[in-house]
């Protein structure tokens, strides 16, 4: 349906990115975008209007100590809390999330496109 690429200008940019305290790092060969503390990070996603749709996502990179957590939104209302391990990773790992009708506003249904947010929470104890 539709994707971005983290860490690529044009991707980006395509997809109305929005953050701040963001960047991103390299990981096996690939760019990925990290959120500093109380930082996030957001795009527009195209989505087709009344149709139920999933969210696929992948984590990767290397994990700092303590453990992190990241919230997703979808047009402000929270989809999942995701805890992300405090151990060195060897590659990305998926995560797929349903979208459930009615449940993110008009514009995530009803319009062309849904506002994705990744929210990192404050550093949590290991």
């Amino acid at each position: 349906m539709d994707s971005v690429t983290a860490g690529d200008e044009q991707s980006e940019r395509d997809h109305k990115m929005q953050g701040e305290q963001t960047g991103t790092l390299q990981f096996n060969d690939r760019y990925y975008r990290v959120a500093g503390t109380n930082g996030w990070f957001a795009w527009k996603l195209k989505v087709l209007p009344d149709t139920p749709q999933r969210l696929s996502i992948e984590f990767g990179g290397e994990r700092r100590r303590p453990a992190e957590a990241v919230d997703i939104l979808v047009e402000g209302a929270k989809l999942a809390t995701v805890k992300l391990a405090c151990r060195p990773r060897e590659g990305y790992y998926p995560l797929s999330l349903d979208l459930v009708k009615g449940r993110y506003g008009r514009s995530a249904f009803g319009g062309a496109n849904a506002r994705t947010l990744f929210r990192r929470h404050p550093a949590m104890a290991g």
